[in-house]
């Protein structure tokens, strides 16, 4: 077996193989994977964990992929930070449905203790309206306010913000998202919580660091101090080793 990678706040994940990522994959590369011979034969010989990171996080799609998951063989599936909960009710087969909330709070309160630190001064902020439910109770968990960026996207991967619903002025703020793709959203709302809401400094978590295209540029360039990630993505070496803001920490 091999220990998965550590990339910033890490948890570290068993798995037997290690397999491609699936972010990019069309369609038919992806039926093209699930019916390949290495993985119909992980699926009969006993493989444990097989790590899969799917684009197909709405309604239909979503629902097709975990067909084809169960179709390969799968008899239990174990999820991290899914985008939408409701994908658990796809499949037809056990799933455990993991979050890195908990993860996240033992470092940002091991970061700043509520001894040595007035959390009244802090904020946790979601980037959007849709990841609200999870920035408020990580917000609860480590007694911290809550603010929300509030946005409008143009088109995929782009985001113009609007506005900051929620006091940021001279507060520390924690963007609290699920991924961090092209980073576009997370820097534009980074960007709003500085410029617009007067924030005094900015930092930032998700549970799934794809870093794709500009993104490590945008965030070097960006007003945010620190990128935290969880390890469900391994990191390309060039990755882990930036001096960027996604670089360990």
């Amino acid at each position: 077996m091999q220990k998965g990678f550590r990339a910033g706040v890490g948890i570290v994940w068993l798995i037997c193989i290690p397999l491609a990522v699936l972010y990019f994959f069309r369609g038919d590369l992806l039926i093209r994977f699930f019916m390949s011979e290495p993985t119909q034969g992980a699926m009969h010989t006993g493989i444990q964990f097989l790590r899969i990171l799917s684009p197909f996080y709405f309604v239909i799609s979503a629902k097709l992929v975990a067909n084809m998951i169960v179709a390969a063989g799968a008899d239990r599936v174990l999820t991290m930070d899914l985008h939408a909960a409701q994908i658990q009710g796809f499949f037809d087969i056990p799933l455990d449905h993991l979050l890195g909330n908990p993860t996240f709070v033992d470092y940002y309160l091991a970061k700043f203790p509520e001894t040595e630190y007035n959390h009244d001064d802090f904020v946790v902020v979601s980037p959007d309206v849709g990841s609200v439910g999870r920035a408020r109770a990580f917000a609860a968990k480590v007694h911290m306010g809550l603010a929300i960026v509030d946005k409008r996207r143009q088109k995929a991967n782009q985001c113009e913000v609007m506005n900051v619903i929620g006091d940021v002025e001279g507060k520390e703020c924690i963007l609290f998202d699920d991924m961090v793709d092209t980073a576009g959203s997370l820097c534009n709302a980074a960007k709003a919580i500085v410029e617009v809401g007067g924030a005094k400094k900015v930092y930032a978590c998700a549970s799934h660091g794809v870093l794709s295209g500009p993104a490590l540029e945008r965030l070097a360039a960006s007003s945010i101090e620190e990128l935290a990630l969880l390890d469900t993505i391994p990191p390309l070496p060039a990755k882990r080793s930036s001096p960027s803001p996604a670089s360990s920490t």
